[in-house]
């Protein structure tokens, strides 16, 4: 007799069974069998079931039957197994759901039973975490429709560990299916349009078993050790690129290549090449690895490429990893253990539980990995970079709401830029321990407890560039040397900028805006500031230890500019002509009268302004330079603008609001730069500055090009009067 024909028989005589058992076990009383009635009562009362609301049934011992365990009659409940075993004797049903809906059953042992769990004509039922073994059928769905059968150990039952049969848009997901006599999972007589995913079937005689059902989807399955793994009919078997179909134990296929057709160069995780089920199905994107699914756990990286758990919402292309949703870990989010990849979090999140141990993602000793587009909240490092992990890209990511945001430790030759970085315990950018030659640039630091941005024992790194607003602190430097420090916003804290025991840095137009102190320097020389703005902090300066560092970059470049230094300038040339001391060891001897700013106008070269006025909109267009001053209006305004020879050089002409106004050439200007200075009257100002000999060209031009157009528009109106009689 043939397989078919065997088992098309087993389940005629199951359906039979079954239609005879719907009609006698609604009022089951053989000895030991429990009734939940549809009043939500216990039958008998005495039975080690206790319910508070009649909506949550929970097993308080074990339960023996010799015939039926339970019978449900009720709908709309929740039977929670609490662990505790419900045993028969060989025959009956361990639970009976007959016609039921909307009903869970979880956390239940169920053996010895010929049905361990029985639904027949139910809907929207869920089996749940429950072990069940040495049944002759482990779940049995009859005719029943939209039910969950999820995260259940199902072994060692004589039949089928799962059987349907004429049953529709169920959910077969995460099971261990294993060591099941007949089929791990068997569809017949119509199963059609289910998911089976996620399941590990394994030593059963058919893995899965489809007879005359269809539309079934199948994928992320691990079919292991099988006497056949599968028996077919017109089912789909992945879950498409770059998600996959599921893993075959007898699958000998190669991962060279990546792609939705498998011909770019890269692995991806999946076969390079379709496992043929027969001429009709084909699991399009095999699974390299047994599909391992993600329930809050760490992801890894592996060093070979894979992710590890698989089924960890992390799409692999070649070396880009792009998640597909958010991760939510216990310890650790991401651990990366390969090299030159890129991470792309596309706007998911990876969040943990707050363990003061763990990290949002996390290197060490690995070398060029880009991190971008992803969030990371409530671990001890947002991400951490640590034991050499250098030459990586940290871009675009938001940090929030962790013990640290970003650290390196022992990590050089980074870049972190353009990162949303807030809200975080104690630092947002912390630097550890021969963190050297990193560039943090572009960054919003916000609202972080402690330092904006930390660097300890660390040199030759570059912070430029970012914006700092209430953060305990702006920037901090302890027992580091010959760092950058440049064009920083730094607003609002209660030290703009700190150094502590440490030499040789250079702290350039950076912007200290209304902090308690400007700057603290403690014991630290031979650092070099200038054209730095202190504006309208409680104490603009705080200098503890006795030592010197210099204050200027000289004439005509200048030092810096102080709110609250009353100094004059006779000679117009944007620099008070008295120096301003700060101790005796500290002298700025050329103090800015006005706000420093400098312009990128091209790549390579920048427009620097010294001004009492605020610039914006700054432009240069090739052949001329433009920007916008505003002030209180009826008030003095002055601008002194340094230009590169390189960019514009010739006698020039400024013109604001479209008439020219007279500009000195100062006598510092030399080969390589020009400075100019002029006046104005504040209110808002346009500033345009060209060569003369462009200005006696483009001026007729612009009266000539105004003529034609009013000529042009006295001819037209009167056609139009005419046009209009």
């Amino acid at each position: 007799m043939s397989r078919k024909l065997v088992l098309t028989t087993f389940f005629i005589t199951v359906l039979i069974g079954t239609l005879a058992l719907s009609f006698v076990v609604q009022r089951a009383e053989a000895s030991g069998t429990i009734c939940i009635r549809a009043d939500g009562s216990i039958e008998p009362p005495t039975a080690p079931i206790y319910t508070a609301d009649n909506i949550t049934y929970t097993l308080t011992a074990n339960i023996t039957a010799d015939a039926d365990g339970i019978v449900i009659e009720r709908d709309n409940i929740v039977v929670d197994g609490a662990g505790y075993t419900v045993e028969g004797g060989g025959s009956g049903t361990g639970i009976d759901l007959s016609q039921r809906n909307n009903v869970t059953v979880k956390n239940t042992t169920i053996q010895n039973f010929f049905y361990s769990i029985y639904l027949n004509h139910t809907n929207k039922i869920a089996l749940i975490n429950n072990n069940i073994a040495n049944n002759g059928i482990g779940i049995l769905l009859n005719s029943s429709l939209i039910s969950i059968v999820s995260g259940n150990n199902i072994t060692n039952n004589d039949w089928a560990g799962v059987g349907l049969i004429s049953s529709s848009n169920n959910s077969i997901s995460g099971n261990s299916v294993t060591n099941n006599t007949w089929d791990g999972i068997g569809l017949t007589f119509s199963s059609n349009s289910n998911s089976i995913s996620g399941n590990n079937i394994a030593n059963n005689h058919d893995g899965i078993h489809l007879s005359d059902s269809s539309s079934n989807s199948i994928y992320h399955n691990n079919f292991r050790d099988n006497t056949q793994q599968r028996d077919m009919f017109n089912n789909t078997w992945d879950d498409g690129y770059p998600s996959g179909g599921n893993y075959w134990g007898d699958y000998t296929g190669n991962d060279m290549k990546s792609g939705p057709c498998q011909n770019v160069t890269g692995s991806d995780g999946i076969g390079d090449t379709s496992y043929v089920i027969d001429a009709g199905n084909v699991d399009n994107y095999p699974l390299m690895k047994p599909y391992v699914p993600f329930e809050n756990q760490t992801v890894y990286i592996r060093t070979d490429g894979s992710v590890d758990p698989s089924g960890a919402p992390i799409l692999r292309q070649g070396d880009l990893y792009t998640l597909s949703g958010n991760i939510t870990s216990n310890a650790d989010g991401i651990v990366v253990e390969k090299s030159k990849i890129t991470i792309d979090g596309a706007g998911y999140t990876v969040q943990g539980i707050g363990d003061p141990s763990s990290n949002g993602l996390y290197l060490s000793g690995i070398n060029n990995v880009a991190i971008k587009n992803m969030k990371t909240k409530a671990f001890s490092y947002g991400i951490l970079l640590a034991s050499s992990s250098n030459y990586n890209t940290i871009s675009g990511n938001n940090v929030t709401n962790n013990r640290y945001g970003i650290g390196l430790s022992e990590s050089s030759n980074n870049t972190i830029s353009g990162n949303n970085i807030t809200a975080n315990d104690l630092d947002g950018i912390c630097l550890y321990y021969f963190s050297d030659y990193n560039v943090i640039t572009g960054n919003n630091v916000t609202a972080n407890s402690g330092e904006g941005i930390w660097l300890s024992y660390s040199s030759n790194n570059q912070v430029a560039g970012n914006d700092m607003t209430n953060n305990g602190e702006g920037i901090g430097l302890s027992s580091s040397s010959n760092n950058c420090i440049a064009g920083n916003n730094v607003t609002n804290h209660s030290q703009g900028i700190r150094l502590y025991e440490s030499s040789n840095n250079i702290l350039v137009g950076n912007n200290l805006d209304r902090n308690a102190d400007g700057m603290l320097i403690y014991s630290s020389s031979n650092n070099r500031f200038y054209h730095n703005n202190f504006i309208n902090n409680i104490l603009q300066l705080f200098i503890l230890g006795g030592h010197s560092d210099v204050w200027d970059d000289g004439y005509p470049s200048g030092g810096n500019y102080w709110s609250d230094y009353t100094g004059v300038d006779i000679d117009n040339d944007g620099i008070s002509d008295t120096a301003r001391t700060i101790d005796a060891s500290n002298t700025d001897r050329y103090p800015l009268m006005g706000i420093f700013s400098d312009f990128n106008a091209t790549l390579e070269q920048g427009v620097q302004t010294i001004c009492n006025s605020s610039i914006s909109s700054f432009q240069y267009n090739g052949a001329s330079i433009r920007f916008n001053v505003t002030g209180e209006d009826g008030t003095a305004g002055f601008c002194r603008i340094c230009i590169p020879t390189a960019l514009m050089n010739a006698t020039y002409g400024v013109f604001v609001n479209g008439t020219e106004i007279q500009c000195n050439l100062l006598p510092c200007s030399n080969s390589t730069h020009n400075y100019l200075y002029f006046n104005y009257t504040h209110s808002t100002e346009e500033v345009v500055i060209i060569p003369e000999f462009l200005s006696v060209i483009i001026l007729p031009l612009f009266m000539l090009f105004t003529m034609l157009v009013v000529v042009f528009m006295q001819r037209k109106i009167p056609r139009k009067q005419k046009n209009s009689r």
